[in-house]
C-alpha cells in the first residue's frame, strides 16, 4: 500500500471543543481535595482514566446493536440478572416424566437483589428493551418463555437469543446467566438441533478482558458484542501495586468487607455511567466513609454530568505518554492532524510498545474496540504491522514520520497541514 499526502483544512477542522474531564468536574474537585498533598497527583490521573459514560450515549449504542442484529433475524431479548445456583433459566416444567420447559414468558427483567429494594442498571435495561420490543419495525421478542420461542402458527421458531447488559466486569452474572440457559433440559435440546441452531449474543456496552474472557470461554459460545474495553487499575502506565497502595489507603470501609477496596472480585475497573457506577469499581470511588464522600454515592451517577465528546489533542497526547512515547505527546503536535489520524499514530505506538491484544489495546488507548479491529486490518494491508500485530520496519518509519512533522513547522501554512497518512485509514 502507497502512502499520499493528506491535506487537513484546519478552517474545517478545528480542535473541538475540550471535553471536560472528570478531575474538572465540581464532583471531581471535592473528591480529590480528599487526598493528601502526595496523593493527588496520582488520585487526578486515575480520575480522568476513568471513564463516564452518558446514559443518552449507553441507550443509543445499544439501541443500535440490536436495531441491527434483529434486522438479521427476530431477536429474544433479556436482561442480565443473578440466577440462584444450579437454577434453570426457564423453571416452569410441564406435568410428565420429560423436562419439557413451557410458559409463554420468560425471567422477569427486574428483579431486586434478595434482602434490597434497590434497582440497578437492569432497570434502564429493562426500560429501553421495552421500547424496542413495542415498535413495528424492530423484529424483537420481550423475555419470552419457551412457548413463544418454538414454532407458532404465524411464525417459525426464535433461534437467536440475547442477554443485554451495561458491562461485563467479572463476567459471574452473565456467565451464571448462561449456565442457567444450559441447565434448561429444554434449551439443550434445541442446541443440539442441526437443521435450526441456537445463536446466543450478549450485548454489552462495555467489558474488562478478564470478564471478556471468560464470557467468550462458556461452553455455549456467546458471540460477545461490544463497544469499549473498560480500563482498570492493573492497565494503567502508573505501577498497578502504586495504585492498588492507593486504594487501601483511602478504602473507606473495613478492608475484610466485600466486595473489597479494588471493587467486586477484584476488577477494579475504571468506568462509569450516568445510570450508575459498577461495583466493580474501586470502593473509594462509592462507598461512604466516616470522613470520606465518594464521587458516586451509593452508586449513583445522576449528580455528575460530563458530555461525550471524542478525545481532544491534549487527552491523545497524554495517552502517548502512557505508552512509551514522550517526544511524540505534544498538544500542539496532535492538534495538526484530524481525530482519525490521531486514533491510528496512538495505536501503531502503543503496537511500538509491545502490545498485541486488541482488548488490551483498546483499554489503553481508550478507542473503541470496532475502531481498534478497523485500524489493525488496515495498518496489516499497509505493512505497517504483521497478522500477529508486531511492528514492522515500515510502522516504525511512520511515527517517525510523525516527528518529523513536529520538527519541520516551518514549512506548514498557516490554513492547512500536509501529513502523510494511507487513504485507507481515513475513518
Amino acid at each position: 500500500m502507497t502512502l499520499q499526502r493528506r491535506a487537513v483544512d484546519r478552517r474545517r477542522d478545528r480542535e473541538p471543543d475540550a471535553a471536560m474531564r472528570l478531575s474538572e468536574t465540581q464532583q471531581g474537585q471535592a473528591w480529590l481535595r480528599l487526598f493528601d498533598n502526595e496523593d493527588t497527583a496520582l488520585a487526578t490521573r486515575l480520575l480522568d482514566n476513568t471513564v463516564f459514560v452518558s446514559t443518552s450515549e449507553f441507550r443509543r449504542w445499544i439501541a443500535g446493536e440490536i436495531i441491527r442484529e434483529a434486522a438479521k433475524g427476530r431477536l429474544a431479548l433479556y436482561g442480565e440478572r443473578e440466577f440462584p445456583r444450579y437454577s434453570r433459566f426457564f423453571n416452569k416444567l410441564a406435568p410428565g416424566n420429560v423436562r419439557r420447559a413451557t410458559g409463554s414468558v420468560g425471567p422477569a427483567l427486574i428483579k431486586p437483589p434478595r434482602g434490597s429494594i434497590y434497582i440497578g442498571s437492569e432497570g434502564i435495561v429493562a426500560q429501553l428493551l421495552s421500547e424496542l420490543c413495542r415498535r413495528p419495525d424492530v423484529d424483537a421478542l420481550l423475555t419470552p418463555g419457551p412457548d413463544r420461542l418454538r414454532p407458532m402458527k404465524t411464525r417459525g421458531p426464535t433461534h437467536r437469543l440475547a442477554i443485554v447488559t451495561d458491562i461485563i466486569g467479572s463476567g459471574n452474572r452473565i456467565v451464571t446467566t448462561l449456565d442457567a440457559l444450559w441447565r434448561t433440559e429444554s434449551f439443550r435440546s434445541w442446541w443440539a438441533h442441526r437443521k435450526i441452531p441456537i445463536e446466543v449474543l450478549v450485548i454489552s456496552y462495555a467489558a474488562t478482558e478478564k470478564g471478556l474472557a471468560r464470557v467468550r470461554k462458556h461452553r455455549l459460545k456467546p458471540n460477545v458484542l461490544t463497544l469499549k474495553v473498560a480500563p482498570t487499575i492493573y492497565d494503567q502506565a502508573d505501577d498497578s501495586e502504586t495504585i492498588k497502595t492507593l486504594c487501601r489507603k483511602y478504602d473507606p470501609r473495613p478492608i475484610q468487607e466485600d466486595p473489597g477496596p479494588y471493587g467486586y472480585d477484584n476488577a477494579g475497573t475504571l468506568l462509569a455511567f450516568g445510570h450508575g457506577c459498577p461495583n466493580t469499581t474501586p470502593r473509594m470511588f462509592w462507598a461512604k466513609g466516616r470522613r470520606w464522600t465518594p464521587l458516586f454515592p451509593a452508586r449513583s451517577g445522576v449528580e455528575v454530568d460530563v458530555p461525550m465528546e471524542r478525545a481532544t489533542a491534549a487527552e491523545f497526547a497524554d495517552r502517548l505518554t502512557g505508552v512509551n512515547r514522550p517526544h511524540l505527546a505534544d498538544p500542539a503536535l496532535f492538534a495538526r492532524f484530524d481525530v482519525e489520524a490521531r486514533e491510528a499514530i496512538l495505536l501503531l505506538a502503543a503496537i511500538a510498545h509491545g502490545l498485541r491484544f486488541r482488548e488490551r489495546l483498546a483499554s489503553r488507548t481508550g478507542i473503541d474496540l470496532p475502531r481498534v479491529d478497523l485500524l489493525l486490518d488496515a495498518f496489516a494491508r499497509a505493512g505497517w504491522t504483521t497478522q500477529a500485530n508486531v511492528i514492522t520496519a515500515a510502522g516504525l518509519d511512520e511515527l517517525k514520520a510523525v516527528g518529523r512533522v513536529k520538527r519541520d513547522t516551518s514549512s506548514i501554512p498557516d490554513d492547512r497541514v500536509s501529513v502523510y497518512f494511507p487513504s485507507s485509514l481515513r475513518g
